[in-house]
């Protein structure tokens, strides 16, 4: 795909993380539309603004191909996934 092309489905929003724990299954990516201010504040995993602290404001649980009308693409690197797509170096 092109450099500027942009998916537009839940895995690229900005209101979506993955559980740092993980999950073995799809359906496993939590949706924060409804509590964007908390979710701008996460600045990783543990603290008083980290993904375990905010989890449980969490809107629902969706499949990363799902796409709602609260859709924006994840443009900053903020959360606990950061950006989408990554653009650094490859990890080896």
């Amino acid at each position: 795909m092109p450099r500027a092309a942009r998916l537009r489905a839940c895995v690229a929003c900005a209101w979506s993380d993955y559980h740092p724990a993980g999950s073995p299954m799809m359906a496993g990516l939590a949706c924060f539309r409804d509590a964007k201010d908390l979710y701008r504040r996460v600045d990783g995993k543990h603290g008083p603004h980290g993904i375990f602290a905010v989890w449980h404001a969490q809107t629902e649980l969706v499949q990363e191909t799902w796409l709602c009308e609260e859709f924006e693409h994840r443009t900053s690197d903020h959360g606990y996934r950061g950006l989408f797509p990554y653009r650094g170096p490859l990890r080896t």
